[in-house]
Parts: structure tokens; C-alpha cells; sequence
């Protein structure tokens, strides 16, 4: 007979959420890189023509929406370390800050939608700016559908059982598939704003 008495004292690795989880994950960053692949052809084909149009953006604004996202993901590893101390109220409300990072994000994005239609006509017949606002708004729609996930997080963190091993799975998930979003923008970031 093995006896297991010490096996319990090792802290034991653990991968956050369910294998599922980051199938999803993976096969969805897979389809975001091969939107990147394409504008990168794309791009190699009429260097130019992109580095004109991309002119138009403010990198300073691209630096600033990074930093939010950044901070937001930050906010979302405080929160899941506070819930794991059993500080339910503090996990709840560093969520909802992550939640207001994200509205952040998405006014100073849209803000800067119309400043394209405003200094470009007819943006969607050019090139770079059909990948901008093809890359762009597809990661929008991810902030949109991970603010609605942390909103739910927050809300969930509140219960009673949010520290049993379903409700983690799904916190996790929801913490992980937010870091995802955070992931693909800094990619995006450089790729429309800083690429010359």
C-alpha cells in the first residue's frame, strides 16, 4: 500500500478552466492569426498605400487603449487572487473596474471610427482601412462579449458558493478568454498603428 501523506503538501500545478476552454481559446486566436496573415500580405504587396492611409491613426491613442487593456488584465488577476482569499466584495468590484477599462476601450475605439470617416472618404474602398476596421471591429466584438462575461463573473464572485470547483471553472474561463482579448490587441496595436 503507497501511502499519499505528502503528496497532499505539494502544491500542485494547475491549468486554469476546462480542456474545452481552451480549445475555443486556441481555435479563435488561430482565425485572428490568420486575419493578421492577410493583412500582412496584403500589406507586403502595396507597402505604400498602407503606410499613407495608416497615417491618418494616432498612435498615442493606440498606446493609450493598449495600456487600458493592460491594466484591465491586471485588475482581472487581483480580482481571482482576492477570490481565492475569500474576499468576495473586493473580487466583485476589481471585475466591474475591469468592465469600466473596457467601455474605456471601446469609446476612445469608436471615437476613433469617426475620425477616420471624417478624414477619409470612403474609407471602406481602401485597403488598409477594410483590415482596420475588419481587425478592429471583430476585437471590439470580443471586448463586448468579455465585458458581458465579467460583468456575470462579478456577479457570480458575489455568491455564496463561487469558490466551488464549477463555479472556479467558469471564473477561470472567463478570466482567461478576457487575457485573450488583451493578447490579440497587442498584437493588433502594432501591426495597424506601428508597422512601416
Amino acid at each position: 500500500m503507497i501511502s499519499t501523506i505528502g503528496a497532499q503538501d505539494k502544491p500542485s500545478r494547475h491549468i486554469p478552466a476546462e480542456a474545452g476552454a481552451w480549445v475555443f481559446l486556441f481555435g479563435d486566436m488561430s482565425i485572428f492569426g490568420l486575419f493578421f496573415a492577410t493583412y500582412l500580405y496584403y500589406r507586403g504587396i502595396s507597402p505604400a498605400d498602407f503606410t499613407a492611409a495608416q497615417s491618418i491613426l494616432d498612435p498615442n491613442l493606440g498606446t493609450l487603449n493598449t495600456l487600458i487593456l493592460l491594466l484591465s488584465s491586471w485588475l482581472v488577476v487581483v480580482a481571482m487572487r482576492a477570490l481565492r482569499m475569500g474576499r468576495q466584495s473586493l473580487s466583485s468590484g476589481l471585475l466591474i473596474a475591469s468592465v469600466l477599462c473596457g467601455g474605456i476601450f471601446l469609446t476612445l475605439k469608436f471615437s476613433e471610427y469617426g475620425k477616420v470617416f471624417e478624414l477619409v472618404d470612403e474609407p471602406l474602398k481602401v485597403d488598409y482601412f477594410m483590415y482596420y476596421f475588419m481587425l478592429t471591429g471583430l476585437h471590439s466584438l470580443h471586448v463586448m462579449v468579455g465585458m458581458g462575461l465579467l460583468l456575470f463573473m462579478a456577479r457570480h464572485a458575489l455568491g455564496v458558493s463561487a469558490t466551488s470547483p464549477a463555479n472556479w471553472q467558469f471564473l477561470e474561463f472567463g478570466g482567461c478568454y478576457w487575457h485573450m482579448v488583451d493578447l490579440l490587441w497587442i498584437v493588433i496595436f502594432p501591426l495597424l498603428y506601428l508597422l512601416r
